[in-house]
């Protein structure tokens, strides 16, 4: 193998995800030794069970760096228990990793995941990285994710936005709902949804282990649109009924996903990430659905 596969060994929890399995595919094509914290053994992953720190913690002495995806899903009911499972998974798991890290001679370059809804529901605000918490359920748990990373110097935060891929996540349900021409804006359609290409999300992970930078940074395109907007390009269509606000509220408490996951405005720019230098490759809506649904 050619020098590249000295660059090191990599980290990471929560790499059997939609977004840890293509950044686990690009660290490893980069020459990266890419070791998986999993809860199944197997495939050269080790076990964890995402909350307290056993045998798996001697893999980060000395690695290049430790990246932590790991969490419950959001896109499900918000019931007390769901919740508390939700948050729970997110903190303990960040907090088994800091102590891990905490116990290494030779430190690893840190990155954890955190999320737009960081900002909770702001209507048509512009939000950066400077921005304020916001209030809400979704804002609480990425406050008390970012606690334990925020104190640790030179990690790096990344608050990620609502990730397109074809094969998972948003966007597969609603080409779904398209194709019978069922994905109407949903509620007044005014609200702002901070998306991103999965391809420039992995490319924004990748370019900060190269990099090595400290912060906090928000992965979504500079460009965001409409709820509306956004609909109305997936759909090919200027006009669709939209979906009335309470239907979307009565779905969410019977079944979930939560409604607060769709009709919440979030305007998020990735200010930190343009200072930085870094070049999207998928900025315009168009753009992305171009590649996307090809």
């Amino acid at each position: 193998m050619s020098t590249e596969s000295l660059r090191g060994r990599v980290i990471l929890a929560g790499g059997t995800g939609l977004i840890g399995r293509k950044l686990a595919t690009a660290l490893q094509e980069q020459g990266y030794e890419v070791i998986l914290l999993s809860r199944t053994p197997g495939n050269g992953k080790l076990v964890w069970d995402g909350e307290t720190v056993g045998e798996w913690a001697s893999a980060l002495e000395g690695a290049y760096a430790v990246i932590n995806l790991a969490g419950e899903t959001i896109s499900q009911k918000f019931t007390v228990n769901n919740k508390r499972h939700i948050l729970e998974s997110r903190v303990k798991a960040t907090q088994a990793i800091a102590s891990a890290i905490a116990n290494c001679e030779v430190k690893p370059y840190w990155i954890n995941a955190s999320a737009v809804g960081f900002y909770g529901d702001r209507a048509d605000e512009v939000l950066t990285e400077a921005s304020v918490v916001g209030t809400g359920f979704l804002a609480e748990t990425c406050l008390a994710w970012e606690e334990v990373p925020k104190k640790h110097v030179g990690s790096a935060i990344v608050r990620i936005g609502v990730v397109l891929d074809p094969n998972g996540g948003a966007l597969k349900p609603l080409m779904k709902l398209a194709k019978f021409f069922l994905a109407g804006p949903a509620g007044s359609g005014r609200q702002w949804m901070p998306w991103i290409h999965i391809d420039d999300l992995v490319a924004i992970f990748m370019w900060l282990v190269q990099q090595r930078l400290p912060g906090i940074y928000n992965a979504v395109s500079p460009h965001p649109v409409t709820n509306r907007e956004f609909m109305q390009t997936l759909s090919g269509l200027k006009f669709i009924p939209p979906v009335p606000a309470f239907v979307l509220v009565i779905i969410g408490k019977l079944i979930g996903p939560d409604s607060s996951l769709i009709l919440n405005s979030c305007r998020v720019i990735p200010k930190a990430l343009l200072d930085a230098g870094f070049e999207f490759q998928f900025s315009e809506i168009g753009v992305a659905f171009n590649d996307l649904l090809r």
